[in-house]
């Protein structure tokens, strides 16, 4: 029997097996049956439970004592089958399948079985376990950044450790839009790209977006200063670890001019911004955020939410600040929702903000009056 196999996606993380396994026959007609096969020994790496199935109409499944999983149709007929270009093609999940916490490189065998429970096909795959999507060792090289802007002869090389597979890498510079990574890793799964026509202070946003974005996705941030590299890292559940611990601001933290709200960076940092309706009666509520680096470009980010009275929607952005750059916010929708954290890349705040006001600790009672 004639056909091709293919297994999606080709990286799983250690843990439950949330993500569904998923297995392409083409070709291979109606077979009632297959096999997904690993090998148990010393160890199995793939881990059947209670509630490992497949979650395909049509089909049946039963764990295997040699190491893998039997897939069976549970009655004749086409179901999870489909018709792509005159090839008969089916496509079958498998959830639940547990990951052992051995990483690697796992060989799969996929078995398409005759109606007389003979092979009829074998494919053999590669299933790549990983720990998480975490971006590690994000930096730059040491360089001289060009401030002439008819020159751009500023150059880094950015590095970096992570995912190898299951998903694809996008950098952003000074928070413009993502361009795709094409660079391929070493073996040991280090990256390196070079950046060229540098004209000013640049920080890098990395994010790596897995084949299944609503459960993996990790970001990392680099800041190209005159040769001085301040760098930090997003974990892969947006957590910061950062030397500077997170501040919150609203509106009125920041220093009032007319329309504008200002403050300024002490210290490189990122700026996480979010907008929602709150009290606002517009249709739609919105506001610019203005950065205003001491050198290099100004960039701007506009956002804009609607208000409806039965669904509350918000607007996100996240903005690389240079120290002493300049913050402003312009044109704020009256009584809309404005929020901001800080987080800083060292210990500065947002100059013209207040500072927390250390509380006093409470002081033990006394019997005595």
């Amino acid at each position: 029997m004639t056909g091709t196999v293919t297994v999606h996606p080709a990286t799983r993380l250690t843990g439950p097996g949330d993500q569904p396994l998923r297995l392409r026959l083409a070709g291979l007609g109606s077979c009632p049956a297959l096999r997904l096969e690993w090998p148990a020994a010393p160890a199995p790496r793939l881990l059947p439970g209670p509630d490992t199935h497949t979650p395909t109409p049509g089909w049946t499944l039963a764990p295997l004592d040699t190491g893998g999983v039997e897939l069976r149709r549970a009655a004749p007929g086409s179901e999870g089958s489909d018709d792509v270009a005159g090839i008969d093609v089916t496509e079958i999940d498998v959830t639940g399948l547990d990951a052992a916490a051995e990483t690697g490189r796992l060989p799969l065998t996929v078995t398409a079985l005759d109606a007389d429970g003979r092979p009829a096909h074998t494919s053999r795959h590669i299933l790549f376990i990983d720990r998480n999507p975490a971006i590690k060792d994000f930096k730059a090289t040491d360089l001289q950044v060009s401030r002439d802007p008819a020159t751009g002869t500023g150059t880094t090389t950015l590095t970096w450790t992570g995912r190898t597979g299951g998903g694809s890498y996008h950098l952003s510079a000074n928070g413009s839009a993502p361009t795709p990574v094409t660079d391929r890793p070493t073996a040991d799964g280090v990256y390196t790209h070079t950046v060229t026509g540098l004209t000013e202070d640049t920080a890098f946003g990395l994010r790596w977006e897995g084949e299944n974005p609503s459960a993996d996705s990790a970001a990392a941030m680099v800041l190209v200063k005159d040769g001085d590299i301040k760098a930090g890292k997003l974990s892969a559940d947006g957590i910061v670890a950062l030397l500077g611990a997170p501040r919150d601001y609203t509106c009125d933290d920041f220093t009032s001019d007319g329309d504008a709200r200002s403050a300024q960076a002490t210290t490189d940092g990122i700026l996480l911004v979010s907008l929602d309706a709150g009290n606002a009666t517009a249709t739609s509520v919105s506001t610019n955020v203005r950065i205003r680096p001491s050198q290099g470009n100004p960039y701007d980010r506009t956002l804009t939410c609607p208000t409806t009275a039965d669904r509350t929607y918000q607007a996100h952005t996240q903005l690389p600040v240079p120290a002493g750059a300049t913050v402003t916010l312009v044109g704020t929708t009256p009584k809309a929702d404005l929020r901001m954290s800080w987080i800083p890349f060292g210990k500065g705040a947002l100059k013209g903000a207040p500072q927390p006001v250390p509380q006093p600790a409470p002081q033990p009672a006394s019997d005595h009056p």
